[in-house]
């Protein structure tokens, strides 16, 4: 942080390579007893662990700077949800399709009933138009009636029938190679390694900066 400074000049150490990095290594791998070919960590010594999923205060997971995957479903791509149920019309639009205001709607995959053993879950959409996705957090799946509902705020536009999303940090979905998943609550992360770890030598570290920017200036001039 830099405030009223004139001028400033930030360099790295002459012949060294110079990192911003906002990083924690991840050193105390063990096997999960309960899950095959998947580790866990503690992560205890982290005080802040941010939002998992959201675009800032988000926290990821890197072997080798490599970016791993956020536990997902579908592994690529989207699924389609039904018929939006909120109780408020959005009213018509140009392209005259059926949506609410409130985050409720069906879904149309059984494999989707599971999720409501997930207790930090997250929602990845085009929640009306496709210009226009976020991320919003899980509160339920009624899976005798095949619902979702998400928790408020709701999203800006509302919800359209036929929407398109994907499920985020979901325990249930770690099935693929660097998928990983956060439970903040019992402060551990699970990771399916990616092919390229190797056990002794591989560096893995969770990013843990969740400050809007490396470096802030405020009202500093001719800066270099």
């Amino acid at each position: 942080h830099f405030e009223n400074i004139d001028p400033l000049t930030i360099e790295g150490a002459p012949g060294a390579t110079t990192i911003l990095s906002g990083e924690a290594d991840i050193t105390n791998w063990t096997n999960d007893p309960e899950r095959p070919g998947v580790l866990v960590a503690d992560l205890s010594g982290i005080a802040d662990l941010g939002e998992v999923a959201q675009r800032t205060n988000r926290i990821d997971l890197y072997c080798d700077g490599q970016r791993q995957q956020l536990a997902r479903w579908p592994n690529k791509g989207f699924t389609t949800a039904g018929k939006a149920l909120g109780a408020t019309d959005v009213g018509d639009t140009w392209i005259h399709v059926h949506g609410t205001r409130e985050g409720v709607f069906e879904y149309t995959d059984e494999r989707i009933a599971q999720w409501g053993n997930e207790k930090d879950a997250y929602l990845h959409g085009y929640w009306y138009w496709d210009w226009a996705e976020e991320c919003q957090h899980l509160d339920k799946v009624d899976a005798t009636n095949k619902t979702i509902t998400l928790n408020k705020p709701y999203h800006h536009y509302g919800y359209r029938d036929g929407l398109r999303y994907y499920g985020l940090n979901l325990l249930c979905e770690l099935d693929e190679a660097s998928e990983y998943y956060i439970d903040r609550e019992a402060r551990k992360i699970y990771w399916k390694p990616c092919d390229t770890y190797q056990k002794g030598s591989s560096r893995t570290t969770l990013s843990v900066f969740n400050e809007a920017a490396a470096i802030s200036l405020f009202n500093c001039r001719h800066v270099t």
